[in-house]
């Protein structure tokens, strides 16, 4: 962002110390808008499709019924069976008792749980 901004810029620059310093704020800014940039199109070019394989490699799609180990939070190494699938959100609940469920932490995305049978 920094070189496509900087050639574009540079013709304006007034000589002395303000229009100096008023040039490197403008590509101090042009920088932090190409590291958004970079981050929104990166994690969706990269991390989406390796989110996906990843959850594919752990069992999903999961359905009702079927018994999940859970990888990661509070209730890590427990086993327990899959009552409802968010399958837009990529996530399911587990149901592990009567609490988890009203207070709703019985919610993992496909990537924190795992067909017991998928174990690494």
């Amino acid at each position: 962002m920094i070189a496509w901004t900087a050639p574009a810029l540079f013709p304006t620059l007034h000589s002395g110390i303000l229009g100096m310093t008023w040039f490197l704020c403008l590509m101090i800014v042009a920088g932090v808008l190409g590291l958004i940039v970079a981050g929104i199109f990166g994690g969706i070019l990269f991390l989406e499709p390796l989110y996906h394989w990843r959850a594919a490699k752990n069992g999903a799609p999961y359905r009702v019924g079927d018994e999940v180990l859970i990888l990661a939070g509070a209730h890590r190494g427990r086993v327990a069976r899959v009552y409802e699938v968010w399958s837009e959100r990529g996530q399911v609940r587990a149901d592990l008792g009567e609490q988890e469920r009203q207070e709703v932490t019985d919610v993992f995305s496909e990537v924190a749980v795992c067909r017991p049978a998928a174990v690494e």
